[in-house]
């Protein structure tokens, strides 16, 4: 909810602050600073895409990482549960689980050797 709130004022915001550094007395370069990092925070709120709809398994899905296959077929591999892995025809589902890819779990025998994790690329 707080990102479509922010996404939806942010310009106005950002507008709003712009046009009373205006009136500030101050040095250009501060102005132009201010204004820089404003912008770059309308750029970092609009930079994210539309994450579209899941159908199917869509928990467990922590630290994902997505490979697609030369068929089309999408494979998920997420943290937890000894790695996850999910198949589906398409990005947004359905999502079947398919098993763990480390299913004894690791070898080292500590605390936590069940709950694995991905390791990020």
């Amino acid at each position: 909810m707080f990102i479509s709130v922010v996404h939806r004022y942010l310009p106005t915001l950002t507008l709003f602050v712009f046009f009373h550094l205006l009136h500030i007395p101050s040095t250009v370069t501060m102005r132009c600073s201010i204004v820089a990092t404003l912008l770059s925070a309308v750029t970092a709120v609009y930079g994210y895409a539309d994450p579209m709809a899941c159908s199917g398994v869509c928990n467990n899905a922590h630290d994902p990482a997505l490979i697609r296959r030369a068929d089309g077929t999408y494979y998920r591999f997420s943290t937890g549960g000894k790695i996850a892995i999910h198949t589906a025809p398409s990005i947004t589902g359905p999502w079947a689980y398919k098993g763990a890819a480390i299913p004894a779990g690791s070898k080292i025998n500590l605390a936590g050797k069940n709950d694995l994790w991905v390791c990020e690329q």
